[in-house]
């Protein structure tokens, strides 16, 4: 088999791109520098040439081992790399357990690429613009964290330098994160003016954050915690202050689980969307797990990019007035009642005599509508596919997608053997990678070499609604995407070369 790869090197990078390695699958939302941000996953599993023939026998290993690492990606040209670089430096040189650290920042020609751990992150800002209410064990393992971590950084000489709700997040197993530090400031290359000044923002800064997640506790603050929280935020605290905090906090309440965030579904929400919406909460399973998670045990949202839809959908039902609510309520009402008769009524006619129903066939001949058997027929097939929709939209519904993956591979091998281009719309997302890739090489008369004669398929990757496949002799690898519309459909296809 032969390996297809694609290049582009534009002003932004490609989904579907290589680079050094890791292809770029989903794209996340831009960094607080931003830069683009991307989902990845990186083949593992090839033996790397060794000098000693003794410990060459060990290198070798079996296709079916092969598997696709997923990572988070920060990608920026190579000419502007400067910034990226430097702050993969401080991120390394803090020894701070709640600081994400870059596990590679390889370069290729037009790109450098930095790799991280890909977790879902919730905002402490998410929070509080959601009026969460959180207990006050739970604003410890918030802030504690965030307050240590920053106490770290000055020791070690650095100042964060846009320290806010926004750059502090939850991870998916409740561990907080402080992230955002490409406008990190070294602090001995500053006068003495200036270095006070930054530490004095990233102090002011620490207070204000937990100020704002005091206010959605309904436990009271004890004299100390607000007293510390107060010289933070003043502007004039010194180098104990985020010790004092810490010490408050600890004295006020031992630490607890952080709740989930949850979001109401908005009333224009129609009972045909309800079921697969609720559908969208998964627990996502990435990393290694904690033996006490600190995040309360709930379902997370798969896919995620149906969330401005859902606010959409809320910003257009709120201005409504109640009064008016009241009327369509009404009116749904009056629906249902008479649609309650009308089955009433039909039900009485059911009940007449056992000649009627001749009756009624004999005056459908007269009028000459009489059903032909092509006609029943007919009906009898659109109703077969009806129910056969409905089987298919359950399993959509409950995210099978190890179900479909062979249809879609066995529907696109049929395409690639009559050589037909537009078939293949028919079993690949818009304007997925793979499609562009298989259309070419119906146009190069290449498509015999693009079928896949593997039958039996492993999940590999979960990135919530990208999923991928690998095949059990681990030579062609596919990546699913699920449609909200048409289910589950085929985004790219690796074929790796023998």
């Amino acid at each position: 088999m032969t390996s297809i790869t694609r290049s582009r090197h534009g002003d932004a990078p490609q989904l579907g791109e290589v680079i050094a390695g890791w292809r770029l699958v989903r794209r996340l939302a831009d960094d607080a520098a931003g830069r683009a941000q991307f989902a990845v996953v990186g083949e593992r599993g090839d033996a790397a040439a060794v000098a000693s023939t003794h410990w060459g026998g060990f290198a070798a290993v079996d296709p079916a081992t092969i598997s696709y690492l997923e990572r988070r990606a920060v990608v920026v040209p190579e000419a502007d790399s400067a910034g990226l670089l430097a702050e993969c430096a401080i991120r390394s040189r803090l020894e701070a357990d709640f600081v994400p650290r870059a596990e590679e920042v390889p370069a290729t020609e037009h790109w450098r690429i930095a790799i991280y751990p890909l977790h879902y992150l919730t905002s402490f800002a998410e929070y509080v613009a959601h009026g969460v209410e959180l207990e006050a064990g739970s604003i410890v393992t918030m802030l504690v964290p965030i307050a240590e971590t920053i106490t770290v950084a000055h020791r070690s000489g650095v100042a964060h330098g846009e320290l806010n709700l926004r750059c502090c997040s939850i991870d998916e197993a409740g561990r907080p994160q402080l992230g955002d530090w490409h406008a990190a400031t070294e602090l001995a290359k500053l006068s003495n003016l200036r270095r006070d000044l930054q530490l004095g923002a990233d102090l002011r800064a620490l207070g204000q954050i937990a100020d704002a997640l005091l206010a959605q506790c309904s436990t009271p603050a004890t004299a100390a915690l607000r007293q510390s929280i107060d010289q933070l935020r003043s502007g004039v605290a010194d180098d104990q202050a985020a010790a004092a905090l810490l010490d408050a906090l600890f004295r006020w309440a031992p630490a607890a689980a952080v709740p989930p965030l949850t979001r109401s579904q908005p009333h224009s929400e129609s009972s045909a969307l309800r079921p697969q919406l609720s559908g969208l909460q998964n627990a996502f399973e990435a990393g290694t797990d904690d033996d006490e998670p600190l995040l309360a045990t709930a379902p997370r949202k798969r896919f995620a990019v149906l969330e401005p839809t859902i606010e959409r959908f809320r910003r257009l039902a709120a201005p409504i007035r109640p009064v008016i609510w009241l009327g369509v309520a009404a009116i749904g009402a009056v629906t249902v009642a008479a649609g309650v008769v009308l089955q009433a009524a039909g039900a009485s006619a059911d009940a007449e005599p056992a000649h009627q129903p001749a009756q009624v066939v004999t005056e459908h001949e007269a009028s000459g509508q009489e059903m032909s058997a092509d006609e029943s027929s007919g009906l009898a097939a659109q109703a077969t596919d009806s129910t056969a929709v409905a089987a298919d939209d359950s399993t959509d519904a409950a995210g099978d997608s190890a179900a479909v993956v062979e249809e879609l591979v066995q529907r696109r091998n049929a395409c690639l053997e009559v050589g037909d281009a537009e078939c293949l719309n028919t079993v690949y997302a818009v304007s997925a990678p793979g499609l562009e890739i298989d259309v070419e090489a119906i146009g190069a008369g290449e498509s015999q070499a693009r079928i896949i004669t593997a039958t039996q398929w492993h999940k590999s990757t979960d990135l919530g609604d990208v999923e991928l496949y690998r095949s059990s002799d681990g030579r062609v690898a596919v990546a699913v995407m699920r449609d909200f519309e048409r289910g589950w459909l085929l985004r790219e296809v690796w074929m790796h070369s023998e």
